[in-house]
């Protein structure tokens, strides 16, 4: 099931809703490891960690989420209110 996260993104400029892309059928692999002996857990390990490492993107836009690049455009466009303590009407 893909993780759900509530990101900035640089593009929307605003925090939107960001899925991870990718995700694996557990049930499946289980399936071809046990029909193979527990030789897909090697496969289904890799495959697995691949998919925990998967970018980020904006529901909205379709922006893959980069974390320094999306806090330095929030830094350009919102620094100077921010950290002054005030807000733009």
């Amino acid at each position: 099931m893909p993780r759900e996260s509530g990101l900035y993104c640089f593009r929307c400029d605003r925090q939107t809703l960001h899925k991870q892309t990718g995700g694996v059928n557990h049930v499946l692999h289980f399936l071809v490891a046990f029909f193979t002996c527990g030789l897909w857990l090697i496969v289904w390990m890799i495959i697995a960690q691949r998919a925990a490492a998967a970018d980020f993107v904006c529901t909205f836009c379709g922006t893959t989420y980069e974390h320094d690049r999306a806090t330095s455009v929030w830094r350009q466009r919102h620094g100077a209110a921010a950290e002054s303590g005030h807000t733009a009407p």
